[in-house]
Order: structure tokens, then C-alpha cells, then sequence
């Protein structure tokens, strides 16, 4: 057995989790690599990714222009030395020892298959403001416990931390469409569930770290819905989620209402989610008021 520990990066600090899956690395049994593709982050960032690459492990590779997420995940599957893929975030930090041993007992003996370790926020709510809807949205909504993400296994699926054999992520790639922030995660998913590929999940987590602030969450948010809707007018919808619930204002006749009200209280809701305690509640109206929006005012690709 043999492992290709893979992490796509931009304008992060690399260096205090290679350090750590170095360490954790030179201890197992079999073969390791940790491949980090840096996605078009510029020539300040070069210093501190060239750094990382000293270690005798680690392998730097350099992309001159941003490619997106997918395409950013493809190639580093592709370029992978070892039948084993680990996919880790940039942005996050290895709470056990035993982390790379706790994988590689879970692989099973099927051909296709996906692992999925999970994610934690710090417990500590943070003391900047502009960070704590990212941290609410972090613990509460994104990162269920073990049980709720084995009841719906494919819908709880994120790619900060996985595990799949390197023939399926080449025979099943992320789509290089979707270059904005979002879903390329669920889109992936909802691939393998149509394929009938289970994902696994085990309590193996990781500690999510780079916290952005309100503003940028909220642009995110916009990413996000907007890759939405772009998979639905493909025939690909997420299960759940907005198109559900555009669906059922359809349905009982007030999507022109909600519409209404959302542009009318926008401002305050924004002020809300900008605030010192946001409401998710608040987000998710305003997400589906985002999406309304979109709908009617189709965005560019």
C-alpha cells in the first residue's frame, strides 16, 4: 500500500501542516508523498510554498494563473505518484497522531470506494467579530457529528479531508466547470451516489483553521449559489437545498412574495449576518433570496 497525500493551496501558509504530515509521514510502514499544488497565489506567496518543498517529502507544484478548485483537485490526482489519494485542505491542522494509520485501517478491499475523515472548527468562538458567522456556519450547519454524516452519506461529503483510490478520481473527476467557490464538493457526490459508490465515513477529522471574514464568507455564498444554479440548468441539482425550497414556493404560488419581501429587507438582513451575532436562520433567507435573484438575472460563467 502506498500513499499520495495531496493538497491544493492558495495564499495559505502550507508550511505548518506539511511540517506536521511529514512527521506523521516518515513514521508509517509504506511509501508517502505530499504533493501541494500551489493555484496561481503569485510571487509573494513562492518563498514560503519553496520552504515547504524542502522537506524531502514535500513536492511543490506551481500553477501561474488560479484554476479553480476542481481543476486544482484534478491535476493533483493526476500528477500523484501512488495508488492512494489523500485529499487535505490547505487551511487546516492534524488534531491526532494517528491520523494517516486511523486511514489506512479504514480502506476496505472494493475497488471504488471514498472515505470521508470529517472536520471540526476550533471550540473557541472567535474573538474578531467578522469571523463568527464563518465559525457559526462552520459548527453548526456545514460539519455534522458522525451519526447525522453516515445517515445521509453523500450529502455530508466535503473535500477538506478524503480518501479514494486514484483510479476512480481519474475515472471520475471533479467538474473543471465549476471554477467559481462552491458545490464542486456535491457535485462530485452526487456522481458517485448515481454510480452507486458508497462513501464511507469515520471519526478522523481535522481542524478547520482559516476562518474568513463576514464579507468574503458572504462572497463565497454568492459563488456558491450561482454554481447551483449553473448544475441545475445541466440536469445535476444538489439534492435538497435551494432548489427544493424554490420549488415548493412554486408550488403553493408565493415565489413572486418572497421575492418582494427579500429585496425589502435585505439591508437588515445583511446587517444582521454582518453583525456581532448572526442568525443562520437569516442566512438561509438569504440565500434563497440570493438565488431568486440569480434566477431571474442570470450570472455569468
Amino acid at each position: 500500500m502506498v500513499l499520495s497525500i495531496l493538497i491544493p493551496a492558495y495564499r495559505t501558509d502550507v508550511r505548518p501542516l506539511t511540517r506536521q504530515l511529514s512527521r506523521l509521514a516518515s513514521a508509517l510502514e509504506v511509501p508517502c508523498e505530499i504533493l501541494v499544488c500551489d493555484d496561481g497565489s503569485g510571487l509573494d506567496w513562492q518563498p514560503l510554498f519553496q520552504e515547504a518543498g524542502r522537506d524531502a517529502l514535500v513536492r511543490i507544484l506551481y500553477q501561474p494563473v488560479n484554476s479553480g478548485r476542481a481543476a486544482t483537485r484534478n491535476r493533483l490526482a493526476a500528477l500523484a505518484q501512488y495508488s492512494i489519494l489523500l485529499f487535505l485542505d490547505a487551511d487546516v491542522f492534524i488534531a491526532r497522531p494517528e491520523f494517516l494509520d486511523t486511514y489506512l485501517r479504514a480502506i476496505p478491499t472494493d475497488v471504488r470506494w471514498v472515505i470521508y475523515g470529517g472536520c471540526r472548527y476550533p471550540e473557541a468562538m472567535p474573538e474578531d467579530p467578522t469571523l463568527r458567522l464563518h465559525w457559526e456556519y462552520g459548527r453548526r450547519v456545514e460539519n455534522p457529528g458522525l451519526t447525522d454524516r453516515k445517515r445521509h452519506t453523500h450529502r455530508h461529503f466535503h473535500t477538506v479531508n478524503f480518501m479514494v483510490p486514484k483510479a476512480l478520481m481519474l475515472q471520475i473527476p471533479f467538474d473543471e466547470r465549476l471554477r467559481r467557490y462552491g458545490h464542486e464538493d456535491s457535485a462530485w457526490a452526487a456522481i458517485l451516489s448515481k454510480e452507486g459508490i458508497p462513501i464511507a465515513h469515520i471519526d478522523n477529522p481535522v481542524i478547520h483553521l482559516g476562518l474568513n471574514t463576514h464579507v468574503h464568507f458572504l462572497r463565497n455564498v454568492a459563488s456558491s449559489v450561482a454554481n447551483a444554479l449553473a448544475l441545475e440548468k445541466t440536469g445535476e441539482s444538489i439534492r435538497g437545498g435551494l432548489s427544493s425550497s424554490r420549488r415548493c414556493l412554486e408550488c403553493v404560488r408565493l415565489k413572486g412574495l418572497y421575492y418582494h419581501l427579500y429585496r425589502k429587507f435585505e439591508r437588515q438582513i445583511v446587517h444582521n449576518l454582518m453583525g456581532r451575532n448572526p442568525s443562520l436562520w437569516l442566512l438561509g433567507v438569504y440565500k434563497l433570496g440570493l438565488s431568486l435573484r440569480m434566477e431571474r438575472r442570470p450570472q455569468r460563467s
